[in-house]
């Protein structure tokens, strides 16, 4: 506050100032231009006299004849005569006249002083006069016989062989402007005193609101949680704030002044390659939210993130950037992370505890209906029966194998948890055909179509073949099952989605799959002795290829699945 009185009286004393000085530099043009006009008016009335003397004195001559001294008494009997008979110009001004006798100037008429005694001709008054009677003519600003400043004209006056001088008092001449400086200066007093007095009435309260918005915003600044830095065309720091200082272990001063690549890594503090003044463009948001590495004090690394703004000041470009560190928040993600993979870890462990007691209680009815077949075999081969009928028991024995191999493997595969890919290119046309080739045995013995339809043009795919047949497996192997009775039709079909996607579906006119059954989760199936664990692997293989699977109802019956994959493969 005592700083803005400062400024505001400061500013009083300029405009002071300025006024006295305006105001005297046109009081002294005036009396420049006034000077110079006295002057010019002396000149005139001298020129006037000496004319006028030395037409009397030619006159004189013609009269007297050639007797010269006869002349020049009477003429200057008559302008003695006349000139007494005058008291000047002004209050101060006269016509002098003299001549020069020897070493001294005898003067022989002053309209204000009378008879005046000779004055040395080297001395120091009379200045105008001696001049004069020297021959010279001019005019100046000197003493005149009396000791008095005057502005004087003087010329020789040949006709009389004496000098005469046209002069008048500079206090004289003076004397107008002082009056005026002093009024002006009066009327200056008062106006000055009153503009003054209103330029502080309004100011004030100006001054007022602009401190406490300085310190307000200084406040928010000063105490605000993120930190902030201003940064100058050079990328300089300018300025920033104790949280700025504590986020990067720094005392304000040790930064101010230094580049900010000290705080933060080149680029991020305008969106590129470090704020340079090439860099600047029009006001505004730079960048927004950017996470960068920035460098303690230490030499340690902190993450913050930053947002950064620009904007022009006095003139020129100004950074403005918004730091937030990130510190703690990553350390939170980081245990949140952490937290989530160890519930996720130990959901898996849940549901794989539950899926082995499952798949033990399910092993049971197969391994048990295996040994009881083994059983049948010996008896039948010591029994010596035909190749008929051990030959439907190992059918039978079979079978059981390859549904405990199936149920092993797919708990493997989802024990394991992640998916390891060996990718290939793979002709998709090819592989469709392959697959429906295998499971057409299987529909035609249920009296189900099986339909295949690729679209023309598609790319070949780069993935998993065993993991990719896998999955189709699955769902064509769900599919048939799905269907009650002959005359359904169970299709796959291979076309574009979006570019550089495919999409392989597979559908069936089955039963559909309730609403209250949420598939792709373990133990959710629609099969009275079923896992849910093909879906859920199915689901793990498509996912480890960067790709989606999804399924939709059909009405009035039926379901479709589709499994989206990159044509590329997957991108990690």
């Amino acid at each position: 506050a005592m700083h803005n009185q400062r400024r505001l009286a400061a500013l009083v004393g300029a405009m002071v100032l300025v006024c006295l000085a305006s105001a005297g530099l046109a009081l002294s043009v005036l009396y420049r231009s006034a000077l110079d006009e006295q002057r010019l008016r002396l000149a005139e009335a001298l020129d006037g006299q000496v004319r006028l003397i030395e037409a009397i004195a030619r006159s004189e001559a013609a009269e007297i004849g050639r007797n010269a001294d006869s002349a020049r008494e009477a003429t200057l009997r008559q302008v003695l005569d006349a000139h007494r008979r005058s008291r000047g110009f002004g209050r101060t001004g006269e016509f002098v006249l003299a001549r020069r006798d020897g070493d001294e100037v005898s003067f022989a008429l002053s309209q204000r002083s009378g008879s005046l005694p000779p004055l040395p001709i080297s001395g120091p008054l009379g200045e105008p006069m001696r001049r004069a009677v020297r021959g010279e003519s001019g005019s100046c600003t000197c003493p005149d016989y009396q000791g008095e400043t005057v502005l004087a004209v003087y010329a020789p006056l040949p006709a009389l062989g004496m000098g005469a001088v046209a002069k008048i008092d500079l206090a004289e001449v003076r004397a107008p402007f002082l009056a005026a400086a002093g009024i002006g200066g009066v009327f200056a007093v008062l106006a000055i005193s009153l503009s003054a007095w209103l330029l502080v009435r309004f100011a004030n309260p100006l001054i007022g609101s602009l401190e406490e918005s300085e310190a307000r915003n200084q406040a928010i600044v000063e105490n605000a949680a993120e930190g902030i830095i201003a940064i100058d065309e050079q990328g300089l720091v300018e300025a920033l704030n104790p949280a700025a200082a504590r986020i990067f272990g720094y005392h304000p001063l040790e930064v101010i002044g230094r580049a900010v690549s000290l705080l933060l890594p080149a680029g991020s503090a305008n969106g590129d390659d470090g704020p340079r003044a090439q860099r600047f463009g029009e006001a505004g948001v730079v960048s927004i939210g950017r996470e960068v590495v920035g460098r303690r004090k230490d030499g340690a690394s902190c993450p913050v993130e930053i947002t950064v703004s620009e904007a022009p000041v006095a003139k020129r470009r100004l950074l403005t950037a918004i730091v937030r560190d990130l510190s703690e928040r990553k350390r939170s993600e980081q245990e949140r992370e952490q937290l989530h993979r160890e519930a996720e870890k130990n959901a898996r462990l849940a549901e794989i505890g539950a899926l082995s007691a499952k798949i033990v209680h399910d092993l049971g009815n197969p391994l048990g209906g295996l040994s009881m077949q083994a059983q049948l075999l010996q008896r039948q081969v010591f029994r010596g029966d035909n190749g008929e009928g051990i030959l439907k028991t190992l059918t039978e024995m079979m079978s059981t194998v390859r549904y405990v191999d199936s149920l092993i493997r797919q708990f493997r595969e989802f024990a394991r948890g992640h998916q390891k890919l060996e990718l290939d290119t793979i002709d998709l046309g090819a592989f469709v055909e392959e697959l429906a080739r295998a499971w057409e045995p299987q529909a035609a013995s249920k009296g189900v179509a099986l339909r295949r339809s690729v679209v023309a043009g598609v790319p070949s795919l780069r993935a998993d073949r065993a993991k990719l047949r896998r999955v189709l497996d699955n769902l064509v192997k769900n599919a048939i099952e799905a269907i009650d009775g002959p005359g359904g039709e169970v299709s796959i079909e291979v076309r574009f989605v979006e570019p550089g996607s495919v999409r392989l579906s597979v559908a069936d006119t089955g039963a559909g799959i309730p609403q209250e059954v949420q598939i792709f989760r373990l133990f959710e199936t629609t099969k009275p002795d079923g896992t849910g664990l093909g879906l859920v692997v199915s689901r793990e293989i498509v996912l480890a290829h960067g790709g989606g699977i999804e399924f939709s109802r059909v009405e009035p019956r039926g379901t479709v699945f589709h499994v989206d994959l990159p044509v590329g493969g997957p991108t990690t």
